[in-house]
């Protein structure tokens, strides 16, 4: 009895021992992973200030569904950074907090653990195709509808094309979307605290910006209410295309003619590789019968702005 209790000590001493030094060389992954991010920004645009770097499980996750256990095996996990250059200080007890804010600078940037191979799969000029090589290293598999839907999730976040692309598949989300493209351009702003001529003018732009939206919105509200907002995912030749509806951005000759709506057409091959997104202008000019009569939206601009 006496050797049995000594064992048993000995063996939860064990376990606990094991189970502390799987987590140490985990999070030791995770740190020099996060390491391996930071330098790939900085190699790319030469800019050496202080980056605020935020692991995105949520992204890990959905690739991680979609790839097979023996490339997991050999090439450890998935890990991927959302680095954000856009931010602001706070100094505190002589300790300077930098505070990252999301924004069209940030860029995306995936790890293997095992390798510690990065990816710059957002935000780069090359991160279209950073995603495919990602894709097919990792040996994705897209064998169903609902993994498609979530892997076009998955790249609209990472937004490799830098193309904005933001779905609205409710009458309420295209809304939102509509005053956020007037805000941008009007007058939204991060005050930060502070105060005087300067944020004076720039809310004044914002309520210019309000009205514009506003009125934009009341003469096209009720042609938008019969948009296709209904995201489809149909199986194509080799792979999949995903279907979903957007907002163009305001177009510098005429930008009162607000946004255009436009059908994003995203075509999968079944190992994950993507091909440029289609954007295409949708006629939102329907009667109440659901027949569309002559479209009154003017020319879209589909060259979005790259980085």
């Amino acid at each position: 009895m006496v050797g049995r209790h000594r064992f048993f000590p000995m063996m939860l001493f064990s376990v606990s021992f094991f189970s502390c030094l799987s987590s140490a060389t985990a999070q030791t992954s995770v740190q020099r992973a996060r390491v391996v991010a930071q330098q790939a920004v900085q190699g790319n645009t030469g800019d050496r200030r202080l980056f605020s770097i935020l692991r995105r499980e949520d992204l890990e996750q959905v690739l991680q569904s979609v790839r097979p256990p023996s490339a997991e095996k050999s090439q450890g996990d998935i890990l991927i950074f959302e680095v954000r250059e856009k931010g602001y200080r706070r100094q505190s007890n002589y300790v300077s907090y930098f505070f990252g804010v999301p924004g069209d600078g940030n860029r995306f940037v995936a790890v293997l653990s095992k390798s510690l191979e990065a990816f710059r799969i957002g935000g780069f000029q090359d991160s279209q195709g950073e995603f495919n090589r990602l894709a097919k290293s990792c040996q994705v598999k897209l064998s169903t509808d609902f993994q498609a839907r979530e892997y076009a999730k998955l790249y609209l976040d990472l937004d490799p094309m830098n193309y904005r692309l933001t779905e609205t598949p409710t009458f309420l989300l295209l809304k939102q979307l509509a005053e956020k493209k007037f805000a941008e351009r009007d007058g939204d702003f991060l005050m930060q605290g502070k105060v005087g001529t300067a944020a004076e003018d720039k809310y004044k732009r914002y309520l210019v910006g309000e009205e514009k939206f506003e009125s934009w919105w009341d003469k096209n509200r009720e042609s938008l209410a019969y948009l296709p907002f209904a995201e489809e995912t149909t199986k194509a030749a080799e792979g999949f295309d995903v279907n979903l509806l957007t907002l163009s951005d305001l177009t510098k000759s005429n930008p009162d003619a607000g946004p255009t709506p436009l059908r994003v057409t995203l075509h999968f091959s079944r190992n994950g590789e993507v091909a440029n997104p289609i954007l295409t202008p949708v006629d939102s000019s329907f009667k109440a019968s659901g027949v569309r009569s002559k479209s009154t939206w003017s020319t879209v601009r589909l060259g979005f702005s790259r980085m």
